[in-house]
């Protein structure tokens, strides 16, 4: 696996630490980044904090925020030429079908639910992160 740097976007602070947790116990070569919110993670990504914009390989995010905040940033990602080759997986528990349509629509690489227990989210970011880092081509760093 080339190492990549994965951005984890999530409202939920257990979600956040859960996929930190495990993404570093896999072991895989990859540098994680987590954000509670969709504007702070667009500000990271456009440099607007301070500092050279922060180069994601993989985005990760929770799709049901507060303010619609899963399609902004997929949106918003879209929408910029420096971002808008970024692969984006799409967390989220909701099984309604227009919900997953939307995200799709809006620029979403993937939609996954989320696993109940840990072995069962353990075992899912693992096959993303097989997948996105050996598996998958991902776009030129231009």
């Amino acid at each position: 696996m080339d190492h990549i740097n994965v951005l984890l976007v999530d409202d939920s602070a257990e979600d956040l630490a859960l996929g930190t947790v495990v993404i570093e116990e896999l072991g895989r070569s990859v540098q994680v980044h987590c954000v509670k919110d969709p504007e702070q993670a667009m500000a990271m990504l456009d440099g607007d904090w301070g500092a050279e914009p922060l180069r994601i390989d993989l985005l990760i995010t929770d799709w049901v925020m507060p303010d619609d905040g899963g399609i902004k940033l997929i949106t918003h990602i879209r929408s910029h030429e420096h971002l808008e080759l970024m692969p984006i997986v799409v967390l989220t528990a909701t099984d309604r079908a227009d919900e997953i349509d939307w995200a799709y629509r809006a620029g979403a690489n993937t939609v996954v639910r989320k696993p109940d227990g840990l072995e069962n989210y353990r075992a899912m970011i693992d096959l993303l992160l097989e997948y996105w880092g050996s598996l998958a081509r991902l776009p030129t760093r231009g």
